[in-house]
């Protein structure tokens, strides 16, 4: 039996048949499964606690993290020689995980609905869970290991979408979706070079390795990659601002419930206005 927080440096050989064929993730625990700990850990205490605003600044924390909390906020009541009540609870989660300004969630909020109306509304796979946290928003969304031209164009689409519901409901876009390896800019600017110059989904039909970093792109692939960004989040604008009402409506339920899970998705998403007409995703650019 093995662990590792790290399971990108393990090397092949080591989880290779014959030796750890059972492999498991862990992922930081939801929402309900946050309650859970923190009802299991305050199991012994007497006090009348309201633990669903604590989950809620607890979203994205690991297990560990949120029993090491209940534990911190016992020390402080045995310090004021006070049983464990609940301002012990927030002022210890609040210096666990920073609360946000509430103008801040709701930025998010809208961030997050963009992507989720628009993979709605171009028939991406269904997600399995949508959340905001303290630390940001996220959306999980399945892949898939073949894709098509229609459907990568889509999923580029989709990774613009939060951009444009923050230009379109809020009047600007913030930098969140620019900041870091993983941020939506760089994993839409990723897939336009893989359409481009590995998968074969344009004219050129060479594969060059992936990118790494814009330093390591020719002006000419960062003209067609450029274009193509452009091009999609204009979609991604136009989509916005033709269901801007249930964009409003996805930010709403993710600033009340915080996290939603897939069946809760579904519902929401059933519950829209019909898909837009008119609006099909645009591929031409991927031939130039």
């Amino acid at each position: 039996m093995g662990a590792t927080n790290f399971p990108h440096l393990i090397d092949p050989a080591v989880i290779r048949p014959g030796r750890y064929d059972l492999h498991l993730r862990m992922d930081n625990p939801d929402r309900g499964a946050i309650l859970a700990i923190l009802q299991h850990a305050l199991h012994s205490e007497t006090g009348d606690f309201q633990l669903g605003p604590i989950a809620d600044q607890l979203l994205g924390l690991s297990a560990a993290q949120v029993t090491a909390m209940v534990r911190e906020a016992r020390g402080l009541a045995r310090r004021g020689n006070e049983e464990l009540s609940q301002s012990h609870l927030t002022t210890v989660s609040s210096r666990v995980n920073r609360q946000l300004d509430p103008a801040v969630l709701w930025r998010m909020a809208v961030h997050e609905a963009g992507h989720l109306l628009i993979a709605h509304e171009l028939g991406l796979p269904m997600p399995i869970k949508a959340s905001i946290t303290m630390a940001g928003g996220a959306i999980d969304i399945p892949t898939t290991p073949l894709d098509s031209l229609e459907g990568a164009s889509g999923c580029l689409v989709a990774l613009l979408g939060g951009r444009a519901a923050e230009q379109v409901v809020l009047g600007y876009a913030m930098n969140g979706s620019g900041l870091g390896a993983t941020s939506d800019l760089a994993l839409a600017t990723q897939l336009a070079f893989q359409m481009h110059f590995e998968w074969g989904l344009s004219t050129q039909l060479s594969s060059t390795c992936r990118i790494q970093d814009a330093g390591n792109l020719s002006a000419r692939q960062a003209e067609i990659i450029e274009a193509e960004l452009q091009s999609k989040q204009s979609v991604a604008v136009k989509i916005i601002e033709a269901q801007k009402g249930s964009v409003m409506k996805i930010a709403t339920a993710l600033m009340k419930e915080r996290e939603l899970n897939s069946m809760q998705l579904w519902k929401l998403l059933r519950s829209l206005e019909s898909p837009v007409d008119g609006l099909p995703v645009v591929t031409e650019d991927a031939s130039r």
